[in-house]
C-alpha cells in the first residue's frame, strides 16, 4: 500500500511540474532562434536554418522561430513551406 501511495505521489508531481519543463524548454529554443539570428546575419544560412528547425523540435509552437524560418524559406524560394510556417507564427 505505500509502495503505491508512493507513486501516485511521485506521479503528481510529475504532473504538476511538466508546465514548468515545457517553459524551460521553450527558454533554450528562444536562445537557439538567437543564435541562429546571429548564425544568418553573418551569412551561413544552413546553419541558421538547422538551428530554427532544433528549436522548432524543442517548442513546437515558438511563434519567433516559425516567424524567422519562414522568412529564410521565402528568401529561398520555397513559398508554400514559408506559407505554413508563417500561418504557425500566427496561431
Amino acid at each position: 500500500m505505500l509502495i503505491r501511495q508512493n507513486t501516485y505521489y511521485y506521479l503528481a508531481l510529475l504532473i504538476l511540474s511538466l508546465p514548468a519543463l515545457a517553459s524551460q524548454n521553450c527558454d533554450y529554443a528562444t536562445r537557439l532562434v538567437i543564435q541562429a539570428y546571429d548564425w544568418g546575419d553573418s551569412g551561413h544560412k544552413d546553419k541558421e536554418k538547422k538551428l530554427l528547425n532544433q528549436a522548432l523540435q524543442i517548442c513546437p509552437n515558438h511563434a519567433e522561430a516559425h516567424n524567422n524560418l519562414a522568412s529564410l524559406l521565402e528568401e529561398q524560394g520555397n513559398y508554400p513551406q514559408a506559407i505554413a510556417h508563417y500561418r504557425q507564427a500566427l496561431q
